[in-house]
């Protein structure tokens, strides 16, 4: 058996001249013999026990993730939320940050930033499908990952918003944020600054990024809203969450209805009258209110917006998603 100092002898050895992966089997390999002095020699038929080498290609196949904050937002529920923030730049949401207010020093800084977040209200246990049909393509099917939809392999999104201003209450941070497409208690995973340097394709170069014909000319196109008259007296400033003015308030009420595109099922729905948000409360709960006959509803800020949604015959291009379709406004009452 060899001696003690044998051993270490050999242990440098090893290790000088041999691959991490070698030198670590003959470290424990020697520290064994230097433990056990005097056992027997070794039978190859039961060999020491080792642990194994670690290996990023044995880490787990599942991570956990913790909130690091919630949103609050005009949107309680997803239908009818558009599809980017940039489209309604006169949405509105704010962030409650779960760390401590050193967190976003310096944030303030920045006018724009990245929101990493969680799709909470998509369908549990629901098998994602690898090819989709998106509303601009009228039918036509493309891989989920060359769309932005939010039925994913994982629920996580991305959002870039507007950073309004940042309030710190007795150390917890809240951010106001404009143009979000971020549904009321979204959970939030990370908050990165904007910078457009690195995050916008082509700045201080004449590198244009590209992108398909259907997503360039789904783009350009607006639904009309009208407001019937007198719609509008119902709803008072004191009563709306995020708004100041009702002013600013009407008009985030059609930006969102103006780019709402839709699949040829919740199209055909909203056509004919039954796409029926139900009301919820500034607590959460929900609020029975009156359905009107042929009439959609749907919930912004604290306000329930009725509307009639009709086809705009000849636009082939909006015809599977309503995306050239006319919205009426008949009718908003506060929940």
């Amino acid at each position: 058996m060899p001696s003690s100092s044998t051993t270490s002898l050999l242990t440098l050895t090893l290790f000088l001249t041999l691959s991490p992966t070698t030198a670590y089997f003959f470290r424990r390999l020697s520290s064994f013999l230097a433990r056990n002095p005097s056992n027997k020699s070794i039978d190859k038929s039961d060999p020491p026990q080792l642990s194994p080498v670690p290996s990023p290609t044995t880490a787990s196949n599942s991570i956990q993730i913790t909130p690091i904050g919630h949103i609050s937002s005009i949107y309680p529920l997803c239908v009818g939320t558009p599809r980017q923030g940039s489209l309604s730049p006169s949405s509105r949401a704010s962030l409650t940050l779960s760390p401590d207010s050193a967190c976003i020093s310096g944030l303030s800084s920045f006018t724009h930033v990245w929101i990493l977040f969680h799709f909470h209200l998509n369908t549990s246990g629901r098998r994602v499908r690898s090819k989709i049909s998106p509303p601009s393509l009228g039918g036509k099917k493309v891989g989920v990952l060359s769309t932005r939809s939010p039925h994913r392999y994982n629920d996580i999104g991305f959002s870039l918003v507007r950073l309004e201003s940042i309030q710190i209450k007795k150390n917890v941070a809240t951010l106001k944020l404009t143009g979000v497409d971020l549904c009321d208690g979204t959970p939030v995973i990370d908050v990165k600054p904007y910078v457009p340097h690195y995050d916008s394709v082509g700045y201080g170069s004449d590198e244009v990024a590209e992108v398909p014909e259907w997503i360039n000319e789904g783009l350009k196109l607006r639904r009309k809203v009208v407001f019937k008259e007198g719609c509008k007296d119902k709803v008072t400033m004191k009563r709306l969450k995020f708004y100041d003015e009702t002013s600013d308030f009407f008009k985030a009420v059609e930006e969102i209805l103006s780019v709402d595109v839709r699949s040829k099922y919740h199209t055909k729905k909203a056509r004919s009258g039954k796409s029926s948000q139900p009301a919820v409360s500034s607590t959460g709960s929900r609020v029975d209110l009156e359905e009107v006959e042929g009439v959609c509803r749907q919930q912004i800020d604290s306000v329930m917006v009725y509307f009639k949604c009709e086809r705009n015959v000849g636009k082939e291009w909006g015809e599977g998603s309503g995306a050239e379709d006319f919205i009426e406004v008949i009718d908003m009452v506060h929940v």
